[in-house]
């Protein structure tokens, strides 16, 4: 009986295994391919040769000097080498503006929209606020009045070229005295005592307080006021002195004059020669026209019976001391009898 030899199928050799793939691996990447050299079928000496080679093929390219450096052609961009340096951004100095100096004026004194103006015109920007405690809006700039301002006149503004300087302006409302410092509560000035002095010359002390509206008038009803009355001597005022100027704007004086040489009555709207009396002439109480408004001649008692007769005899109003006036037509007992409409 025969021995078979039959081994059954041969194996297929593994590719990395294949001599080839070992030799490239060997000349281009000598570690991994020393590795797959000892792991193929080949024989003891053969590995140590392959071994042997590629050890020295790899030390002979790992030492060798780097060739030379063409010389660079004309005009040619070196090559870079290695990573290129960074450099990091630094922004640019900005360029100092010039300053700028200005001299500020006075606006004090002035319509806050006519400051405004002329401090625009002059490089400023401006701003404001209630100079009272009453802390308003100024929704009308022409409605109100500067009182103080921020930087004060004649000090220097300093500035960048190009740049405006702010002023601060404390404003009152048009017509109203200024408070004594920003921010306090605005103390009204009082009607000042004139009686005694001139015409000319307590009109002048009334428009140092603001009251412009001045009227003079004769204390005697039956004196007629000059048309040049500066000397003559006031006698009573109206409003009286002591009283608030709230709103100089809105009020008016009345000063009562008497002319010179002549002496003040005993109160204001008499008489310097006043009417006989009727008993006296024999003319009798019913001589006046009574009842009829008729109302008589400045040289006689006059009376009427009601307003309607003052206003037919067109006397209305009578003051006190005119003839004919008396308090039951003065309802209201401002010496004006009949002054309502």
């Amino acid at each position: 009986m025969g021995v078979s030899l039959d081994k059954g199928p041969v194996r297929e050799e593994q590719w990395w295994r294949r001599p080839g793939f070992v030799v490239f691996c060997l000349f281009l990447v000598p570690p991994a391919g020393m590795v797959l050299a000892w792991r193929t079928r080949w024989s003891p000496g053969r590995k140590v040769l392959a071994t042997v080679l590629s050890a020295v093929w790899f030390v002979a390219v790992g030492t060798s000097d780097p060739p030379a450096d063409r010389p660079a052609a004309a005009g040619a961009r070196p090559r870079a080498t290695g990573f290129p340096s960074f450099t990091p951004y630094t922004p640019p100095t900005p360029t100092p503006r010039p300053i700028v100096r200005r001299v500020v004026a006075d606006y004090t004194g002035q319509n806050l929209e006519t400051a405004s103006r002329a401090a625009y015109e002059a490089g400023f920007r401006t701003r404001s606020h209630d100079a009272t405690e009453g802390d308003k809006m100024q929704l009308v700039d022409g409605n109100w009045k500067v009182c103080f301002q921020e930087p004060a006149a004649g000090e220097t503004a300093t500035t960048e070229q190009g740049r405006r300087s702010r002023i601060e302006f404390a404003v009152v409302e048009k017509g109203s005295p200024c408070p004594a410092r920003d921010g306090e509560a605005v103390v009204f000035p009082k009607v000042p005592n004139v009686v005694g002095k001139t015409f000319e010359t307590g009109s002048a002390i009334l428009r140092k307080k603001g009251l412009t509206e001045i009227r003079g008038a004769g204390a005697y009803t039956d004196v007629d006021l000059a048309a040049g009355h500066d000397d003559w001597r006031i006698c009573f005022q109206d409003p009286e002195a002591g009283e608030d100027v709230e709103d100089p704007r809105y009020m008016s004086v009345r000063l009562s004059l008497a002319r010179p040489g002549l002496s003040c009555p005993s109160e204001d709207y008499a008489r310097l020669h006043p009417d006989p009396d009727p008993d006296r002439d024999g003319s009798g109480s019913g001589s006046g026209g009574s009842g009829s408004g008729s109302g008589g001649s400045d040289g006689g008692l006059a009376y009427y019976k009601n307003c309607d007769a003052v206003r037919a005899a067109g006397k209305a109003p009578i003051y006190r001391g005119q003839p004919g006036y008396r308090s039951g037509l003065d309802r209201d007992g401002d010496g004006k009898a009949c002054d309502w409409s």
